[in-house]
């Protein structure tokens, strides 16, 4: 088997138990010749974090779906150079522009707005290409009472991917990096400590926004809407320290938990900070393109959060990422046999005011072709129970998205 393959079968191992698995207690020692902070090196702006995050509920491609209130993402068209689109920005009546990546803005404003309103305003302009909501996917849950470290049984996980067997093969490979799109990763904890590294992303004051003044010219060069960053707001969190632990924590040391592939180099991008809001998505593949045009040998991107709601940026930015040699990995979510929820787990509702099943319904970015999209699987190598699969009616055999199950 190709060292390729591993490196698949290993994202795919670490999604499928991230997805249900709980907090990582971290205890081992620490190798200081990896920092826990490193600045981004992407030329493009990346969305300062909000103090406090509204979100509403809005219909994309007839799904109804949560968006960040106050902010859209607007792609110019690939003739249209920074100077151009910021003059067009300037005319919109924004507070906030992000150039978070080619060609692709987050602009927000610093009222309440009717998003679907400005969407109609914009649509029409020529330099713009689209013009859409910032989404919102979600994190996959996870318990609060899963501590393996308790147990005195087999780690049935391990067991059940024949991981002793992997190992003699390989424990993974120190020049192969794994980018993680999660909460932040606790790299000064000790069984994290020395693995890898988070990105550091701006802070929410202070801000430097740009006023929009529509009597500026054409040619004239906004103020960048970002801010002096620092690490301090970004401590890490539960569910990206777990998930980048179960990639390459510290490993035969006798304390914590064992990783799959422990030589393995991490970079933690704080994608959920608190929403894993589009934007972010979009900003940190632009991160990862950058990092591997500058020689940086990331392999793997690991993605824990899913939704019903397609975004073309997100799916082009993928396709990008895959052109560097980068394989994408993603949850395919854990609300089967529920009704689509809300950020506040309250039922959607259709325009009938009826709840919206989600069992069998594609969830994003794993249903993308170019994702390997991860199911859970239970202690009995069974489907669990609340894991999303893939339809077994005949008339959904040429949309099968779920690729492979694992614990």
């Amino acid at each position: 088997m190709t060292n390729k393959k591993y490196i698949v079968i290993i994202a795919g191992i670490v999604v499928a138990i991230g997805l249900f698995a709980g907090i990582l207690f971290i205890l081992s020692g620490r190798n200081k010749q990896v920092p826990p902070f490193v600045p981004r090196i992407s030329t493009y702006d990346v969305p300062t974090i909000k103090e406090s995050q509204e979100i509403e509920e809005a219909t994309i491609e007839g799904i109804p779906s949560t968006v960040v209130s106050k902010s859209l993402i607007i792609r110019f068209e690939d003739d249209i150079t920074k100077e151009q689109s910021q003059a067009v920005i300037n005319k919109l009546g924004v507070l906030e522009a992000f150039n978070i990546a080619q060609h692709i803005w987050e602009i927000r404003y610093g009222d309440s707005v009717d998003l679907a309103e400005k969407i109609n305003e914009i649509e029409p302009i020529q330099e713009i290409k689209t013009v859409g909501y910032n989404g919102v996917y979600k994190l996959q849950y996870k318990p609060n009472d899963y501590t393996p470290q308790g147990s005195n049984s087999e780690s049935w996980w391990l067991e059940n991917v024949n991981a002793k067997t992997a190992w003699d093969i390989t424990h993974g490979d120190s020049n192969v990096i794994v980018a993680v799109f999660d909460q932040p990763a606790d790299f000064v904890a000790p069984d994290l400590a020395g693995k890898g590294s988070q990105i550091i992303w701006p802070t929410p004051t202070p801000a430097i926004p740009y006023t929009p003044t529509p009597t500026l010219s054409a040619t004239t060069t906004l103020t960048p809407a970002v801010s002096t960053p620092t690490p301090a707001v970004l401590p890490g969190a539960d569910h990206g320290s777990h998930v980048s632990g179960i990639v390459g924590a510290h490993t035969d040391n006798g304390i914590g938990v064992a990783s799959i592939g422990f030589n393995t180099r991490l970079l933690s991008f704080p994608v959920c900070v608190p929403l894993c809001e589009f934007s972010n998505m979009i900003a940190s593949f632009q991160e990862v393109i950058d990092r591997v045009n500058a020689g940086e040998n990331i392999k793997v991107i690991n993605q824990s959060y899913a939704g019903p709601t397609e975004d073309t940026n997100i799916h082009d930015m993928i396709k990008l990422v895959v052109e560097k040699g980068v394989v994408p990995v993603a949850a395919v979510g854990n609300d089967f046999g529920d009704v689509m929820r809300d950020e506040n787990d309250n039922p959607v509702l259709d325009g009938n005011g009826d709840q919206i099943p989600v069992s069998y319904m594609p969830h994003y970015p794993a249903a993308h072709s170019e994702v390997i999209a991860v199911a859970a699987s239970n202690s009995t190598n069974q489907l669990s129970s609340f894991s999303q699969r893939n339809d077994p009616s005949s008339a959904a055999q040429l949309n099968q998205w779920v690729d492979v199950a694992a614990p």
